[in-house]
């Protein structure tokens, strides 16, 4: 934006750009809209969901207070098959420690990093996580999602 003065006149010059974001909404949402029905995601799709949400930033809430984490990617394993350092399962982990019961444990997981500290992976049932607001989705748009962005106008120069 700038603001110009010209000999009989002001000028305001004003650039506008059509921005893509992740849509607020929980990951378990999220992929129902993906997976075209509320079913659990088959291989293929786990890989284009991988792709699409690397990077983006979920919200959890597993007790009273908030914690941000960094996808990376889908993991094949259902919170049954994932076993912490002390030996539980997540669902174990979650009900005995969280004192949450998690209901949707044929979905895989989701494998995060808190943010800047990649080295220390952990896994989140899909049913916890939140996507993060107002968040930029820079990936390129498939030919179906930019049909569905409103269309671009660019005014005449008469119609200035």
């Amino acid at each position: 934006q700038s603001l110009n003065l010209s000999s009989r006149r002001i000028t305001l010059s004003i650039q506008t750009k059509l921005t893509t974001f992740y849509p607020e909404m929980s990951l378990l949402d999220f992929v129902h809209t993906h997976a075209g029905g509320k079913r659990v995601p088959n291989e293929y799709e786990c890989k284009k969901l991988s792709r699409i949400l690397k990077n983006c930033l979920t919200v959890t809430q597993q007790s009273n207070w908030k914690r941000v984490f960094e996808i990376d990617q889908f993991d094949k394993r259902r919170p049954s098959e994932i076993t912490i350092e002390s030996g539980e399962t997540l669902i174990e982990y979650f009900k005995n420690e969280k004192n949450i019961q998690l209901t949707q444990t044929n979905y895989p997981c989701v494998q995060v990093y808190l943010p800047n500290e990649y080295d220390k992976p952990c896994h989140l049932p899909l049913e916890v996580c939140r996507i993060q607001p107002w968040q930029v989705y820079d990936k390129p748009l498939s030919k179906a999602q930019e049909a569905q962005q409103p269309r671009k106008y660019i005014p005449k120069p008469y119609e200035r």
